[in-house]
């Protein structure tokens, strides 16, 4: 997906088609793309990959669509923190700690 102007951005987030979309909009976009990251990172320690239909699943239910979904999967990829490899997402972007303690 390439996307070339502020229109594109909103159609492929989901977002109303508005050349300003709201603090609300960017900031569930932003957070629906961190819990992704931060759920394939986790798996990925855990197991050596996370699987994408669960986390496809946990979106929709969020009311995200298969295009939601798709972008923020390819916005990941390009910041090279996740590869897509079908049923299964890969971290591949730096080995970040935890702060638990």
């Amino acid at each position: 997906m390439t996307i070339n102007s502020m229109s594109d951005l909103d159609q492929n987030l989901g977002l109303p088609r508005n050349p300003r979309p709201t603090k609300e909009q960017i900031k569930a976009v932003l957070q629906a793309t961190m819990a992704v990251a931060e759920t394939v990172r986790e798996f990925t320690r855990e197991q050596g990959y996370c699987q994408a239909g669960p986390v496809y699943t946990a979106l929709m239910e969020k009311g995200a669509t298969i295009e939601d979904y798709q972008a923020i999967i390819s916005s990941l990829g390009r910041a090279g923190l996740v590869e897509d490899r079908g049923e299964r997402l890969i971290w591949i972007g730096p080995n970040l700690e935890t702060n638990d303690g």
